[in-house]
């Protein structure tokens, strides 16, 4: 309270400033804690932070799944003309609407003659095909 007193007569705080004044520095003060407590010591070469770990693991995750999804298919191993829904759908790019798109364009026009006929599908471009067709075969 000694404090209080001198910053009042000092700075001709009122006594409601001096109280928001310790008000914040306390809260600060909090801060500063509850961060120092998180984030350990600064100066320690023993810290380990699981920010870096996890980001890494998510990054690789990702990139792992994409190869895993794309080596699993062989290159010219799915017959568009027979090949359903699911199968269509293990493309890359090609998600379940674009496999049913292909598989409903084929009921209505036929079999595929060729791979660029795969073009005339709604919502299949040049990029698309030019990311599916090592892996399109027509039988």
């Amino acid at each position: 309270m000694e404090l209080l007193r001198i910053l009042r007569e000092r700075f001709s705080f009122t006594r409601g400033e001096t109280t928001v004044l310790l008000f914040l520095s306390v809260t600060y003060g909090a801060g500063l804690g509850v961060r120092w407590y998180m984030d350990g010591p600064a100066d320690s070469g023993d810290s380990f932070t699981y920010r870096q770990t996890d980001s890494t693991f998510r990054a690789l995750s990702r990139e792992t799944d994409a190869v895993t999804q794309r080596d699993s298919l062989a290159l010219g191993s799915i017959d568009v003309n027979t090949a359903s829904a699911e199968e269509l759908d293990r493309l890359p790019g090609i998600g379940p609407h674009y496999a049913r798109e292909i598989v409903r364009y084929r009921e209505q026009h036929g079999r595929f003659r060729t791979v660029d006929e795969l073009l005339e599908v709604k919502g299949i471009g040049p990029k698309k095909l030019a990311r599916i067709r090592p892996y399109v075969r027509l039988q």
